[in-house]
């Protein structure tokens, strides 16, 4: 009984994350995160907030380790000019809602009605033992033919 235990124990522990279905609690924990994001970058803008976008990533528990480590790699290039997390310059002022999904695992947000700017983002979600992670946004983690097309 014991090693049955262990067993399914250890299986638990190095199945890690999966990816999510597309259910309205994905949905939601996708918006939340990218909302959370917005929150940030217009407290940096207006002064509000000394923390680097940088440094908010780096210290999310919301996010991947995975994530992390792709969004560390691409912050060494400082010629990007735009952010990788919305793959834009210019971010809403209102927020994001869920739009739905186009895969398992990968949300779709748009702008919320009345804002001034039309920016889908594409968030990719895991679900794990303790939640929610995301694993991707923008072009963090998403491939090319799961992002909303371009201008």
């Amino acid at each position: 009984m014991k090693k049955a235990r262990f067993v399914l124990l250890l299986a638990v522990a190095l199945a890690g994350p999966c990816h999510a279905s597309c259910s309205a609690e994905a949905q939601a924990a996708a918006a939340a995160f990218m909302n959370d994001y917005l929150r940030h970058l217009l407290a940096v803008e207006s002064g509000k907030s000394p923390r680097s976008s940088e440094r908010w990533v780096l210290d999310s528990k919301a996010v991947s380790r995975r994530f992390k480590n792709t969004y560390k790699a691409f912050i060494k290039d400082p010629d990007q000019g735009f952010d990788p997390l919305l793959d834009a310059q210019d971010f809403p002022n209102k927020g994001w809602i869920p739009a739905g999904c186009d895969a398992p695992g990968f949300v779709t947000l748009r702008t919320k009605p009345g804002d001034h700017l039309l920016l889908p983002v594409v968030v990719k979600i895991l679900k794990n033992g303790n939640g929610w992670l995301i694993d991707g946004a923008g072009i963090i983690n998403i491939p090319e033919s799961k992002r909303p097309p371009g201008d």
